[in-house]
């Protein structure tokens, strides 16, 4: 039986956890264009439209499946989906 392949960006959080997160807070949008099946993690930050609030909701999930307080602040900016599995490694690297 075959192990299915972990698509890991970082040590800690997966593609997948950072698709869900996102997910999950774009679907909960109201008026939104923005097909919830076409979020990749190459989806800038922009594209999406999110405000401050819908962002710390990302940070809040992401967190939680993570178990550990991620800084958004941190050294990398943050652009596209992706870029939110190095709040993880910055984190581990302090």
């Amino acid at each position: 039986m075959m192990k299915e392949k972990d698509h890991r960006i970082s040590p800690v959080i997966t593609t997948e956890m950072l698709l869900d997160a996102f997910r999950q807070v774009v679907s909960n949008k109201e008026n939104t264009e923005i097909e919830i099946g076409a979020i990749s993690p190459e989806t800038t930050l922009e594209e999406l439209h999110l405000d401050s609030l819908e962002m710390a909701e990302v940070l809040i999930l992401l967190e939680q499946k993570v178990s550990m307080e991620l800084n958004p602040f941190g050294k990398m900016p943050l652009v596209k989906i992706k870029d939110f599995a190095m709040l993880a490694q910055e984190k581990k690297t302090g």
